[in-house]
């Protein structure tokens, strides 16, 4: 699953997301390649008036920084242009972590995941 990053693999995760506006998808291309992409979802609070936006996956070729720093800006100008209060990232890898907190935004710890899943066989 973790490996799994297909186009078929996303749309059956993420659904009909992209088609309602729920998701957003971005992709870094380079040469005609697709070297990253990162996928955004919205998850509001109504509770307290808020707007939303997760990044739930961002991938780069080779863990390279100019493309993580492309897509987590790509992500920040998104985030923007649909009016999200909070843009919002649990989890990943160090490197790309190591990015984020290069803008110096505000953090939390939470007092678990947020995910969590187990799979059946062993691979």
């Amino acid at each position: 699953m973790l490996a799994d990053r297909s186009a078929d693999s996303i749309t059956s995760h993420f659904g009909s997301g992209g088609k309602t506006g729920r998701v957003r998808f971005l992709c870094c291309m380079r040469g005609g390649q697709l070297v990253g992409y990162v996928i955004l979802a919205k998850f509001p609070v109504p509770a307290l008036g808020m707007r939303r936006m997760r990044i739930v996956d961002l991938i780069a070729l080779d863990e390279e920084v100019k493309i993580i720093d492309a897509l987590l800006g790509g992500a920040y100008n998104i985030a923007r242009k649909e009016k999200a209060h909070i843009l919002e990232l649990i989890g990943f890898p160090a490197k790309i972590r190591e990015r984020a907190k290069a803008k110096r935004p505000l953090t939390r710890r939470l007092p678990n995941w947020t995910y969590l899943y187990k799979t059946n066989d062993a691979k």
